[in-house]
């Protein structure tokens, strides 16, 4: 069986692709009602269902990555006061890595060797 899929364009230019969809006549029956009660066409209810779920698929996504983000941030050992302790210290020293080295003692009088 061979498939003939149309492209389709609307007025913005966002392209369109076919698909036929197989559902129990009773939700067609229901689907059908819906858009004709509130005069819009089948086709742009499925559409809607489909982009709703969509972003409800990618919203679970996203959380799930934030929850994952979040349990790599937990530390491993001891209380929060430790684990941002430890993460201040490690941005102060990429901080100190990052600037241009100045020579100790730059500008003072340098002691000879053996003095204190």
């Amino acid at each position: 069986m061979m498939h003939l899929v149309m492209n389709m364009n609307d007025a913005t230019g966002k392209s369109y692709r076919a698909i036929t969809v197989r559902i129990p006549k009773d939700e067609y029956e229901r689907l059908k009602g819906y858009s004709t009660a509130h005069r819009v066409s089948l086709n742009s209810v499925v559409s809607d269902a489909i982009a709703e779920h969509a972003m409800r698929i990618e919203r679970q996504q996203l959380l799930d990555d934030i929850a994952e983000f979040h349990r790599r941030l937990q530390p491993s050992s001891g209380d929060s006061v430790d684990y941002l302790r430890k993460l201040r210290e490690g941005r102060a020293l990429q901080l100190v890595s990052d600037r241009p080295s100045v020579s100790r003692g730059a500008g003072r009088k340098h002691k000879e060797d053996g003095e204190r």
